[in-house]
């Protein structure tokens, strides 16, 4: 084998090694961001639309707006923002949305604190859980 042809096999297999490995820390970064989701989401109370509760939609708002840019700049894998949080996403978000007086606390509706960022991630969760409706034809 010549030194050429050595130095090519070396130089693939080292590329592979490193493109290999990039993968890996990609994923494992993508998968250690569950954690501080999770923390966000600690302590998160279900909203009262009767009675809101102005540190309450805060730390409401905080949580959908992490789930939404990790959903939005996949930092995460969907599958696992889907399945941990999409219930309790789509419920405070449903009662926020309906929300149109003032929070206790702010100039804002429970309504305009829905962020585009917000909204966008709540549509494309919702398509992907309608998206495992199964149909037939008869």
């Amino acid at each position: 084998m010549t030194l050429e042809t050595w130095s090519f096999v070396v130089s693939t297999v080292a590329l592979a090694c490193s493109g290999y490995a990039i993968v890996v820390s990609k994923n494992v970064a993508r998968r250690t961001g569950v954690i501080d989701l999770h923390n966000a989401w600690n302590g998160v109370n279900d909203l009262d639309p009767t009675q809101m509760i102005g540190p309450d939609v805060r730390s409401a708002v905080n949580a959908l707006e992490l789930t939404a840019t990790v959903w939005n700049h996949d930092v995460i894998e969907k599958n696992i923002v889907f399945q941990s949080y999409w219930e309790d996403f789509k419920r405070l978000y449903d009662v926020l949305l309906q929300c149109h007086t003032a929070i206790p606390g702010y100039r804002k509706t429970g309504n305009e604190f829905l962020t585009p960022n917000i909204r966008k991630a709540y549509h494309q969760m919702e398509q992907w859980a309608l998206s495992g409706v199964k149909q037939t034809r008869l």
